[in-house]
């Protein structure tokens, strides 16, 4: 069974699990830490340390299957009114993997629909809740068998055909791949052989112009959440890019130009707005990382003082014990003077005799 897991700024940025609830709560008890770790893996710690990921669907060394989607906008705002970001996190065995791959497809192929149903997901009644088991009816209706066609995306292709290691990475950063060194900083950091890369690497740009574009043909398609994209919403997309497409060639001229030249040709107008929203986003990703280190940090600090404790508490009985053993000698070598004594007086006596 899939298990449920998010990053959510609630008091800091915090690892938290749940189970899948109607308006289930998540507070102390739900968070992952060192103490109580809610069989959350170690080697999936990653992904939430490091903001090196967009997405990342994995097998872990310990056989576990792992797909994570990060910096997903939350309905919660900071002090200056941005929305603050949270991740979903979901852990799975072998017997998971044909739904996590119908997951990690669908999201892939609409993720900014799969960003705000995740994000209303979670509001504050009494405390932070979740609606868990909207989630939990989310995940089952991908349980069927799904393929993807009408695409020549060869990473989206190759999900369901891999059978361990790296099955989908999109990486942040845009040097991927081209810079040595941000490549291999980013290997590192999640612990990657680059050859496990090869064919499962698609960049933000490259995901971008996907969305919606893929056939995912559904084994029950009554059953199928209404985030999936449907054959007609693809037609209707074809039309509006061979329109921008004919718009584009008038305008330029160029009986060549396609709607990626369209994009192109409208991107220097944002330029500087998408520029800042980038430097925001590059701060507050440095914040969160810091409040994440911060809490990790605090988390190792509450268990080192707890075993000190426990310590402390031992020190004290060994202590105690050595009070009563003291006690004990002194009264046996009180007892061994009298006996002494005791002899010799004896002695004394017989000798008079």
């Amino acid at each position: 069974m899939i298990r449920l897991y998010c990053q959510y700024n609630h008091t800091g940025f915090k690892k938290f699990h749940f189970d899948g609830l109607a308006e289930e709560p998540i507070g102390r008890e739900n968070e992952v830490n060192l103490a109580n770790t809610h069989a959350f893996p170690d080697d999936a710690n990653t992904f939430v340390q490091f903001d090196d990921a967009k997405m990342l669907y994995r097998s872990l060394p310990d056989g576990q299957l792992f797909l994570g989607i990060r910096e997903i906008p939350s309905n919660k705002t900071d002090s200056d009114g941005r929305r603050t970001a949270c991740a979903a996190l979901f852990v799975g065995e072998e017997q998971d993997r044909k739904t996590l791959d119908n997951l990690a497809l669908d999201i892939s192929n609409d993720i900014g629909s799969f960003e705000q149903f995740f994000a209303d997901l979670f509001y504050i009644r009494q405390g932070l809740r979740v609606h868990g088991d909207k989630l939990m009816e989310y995940i089952r209706q991908h349980e069927s068998v799904a393929s993807v066609e009408g695409t020549s995306h060869p990473v989206l292709m190759s999900i369901q055909k891999k059978r361990s290691g790296i099955f989908l990475f999109v990486p942040f950063s845009s040097k991927f791949g081209s810079d040595r060194d941000v490549t291999n900083k980013v290997c590192s950091n999640f612990g990657i052989n680059k050859a496990d890369l090869k064919d499962v690497v698609i960049s933000q740009l490259e995901l971008s112009r996907v969305q919606n574009r893929l056939h995912l043909a559904w084994a029950q398609p009554t059953n199928v959440s209404p985030l999936i994209t449907q054959d007609d919403a693809h037609d209707s997309g074809k039309v509006e890019t061979d329109e921008a497409e004919k718009s584009i060639r008038m305008e330029t001229g160029n009986p060549h130009a396609t709607a990626v030249d369209a994009v192109a040709a409208a991107t220097p107008a944002t330029t500087s707005a998408t520029k800042q929203e980038d430097t925001q986003m590059q701060i507050d990703k440095v914040k969160r990382e810091k409040e994440t280190q911060i809490q990790k940090l605090q988390n190792e600090l509450q268990l080192k003082g707890e075993k000190l404790s426990e310590k402390e508490a031992e020190n004290d009985n060994l202590k105690t014990l050595l009070k009563k053993y003291k006690k004990v000698i002194y009264g046996l070598a009180a007892l061994c003077a009298a006996f002494s004594i005791t002899l010799i007086v004896i002695g004394a006596c017989s000798g008079g005799k």
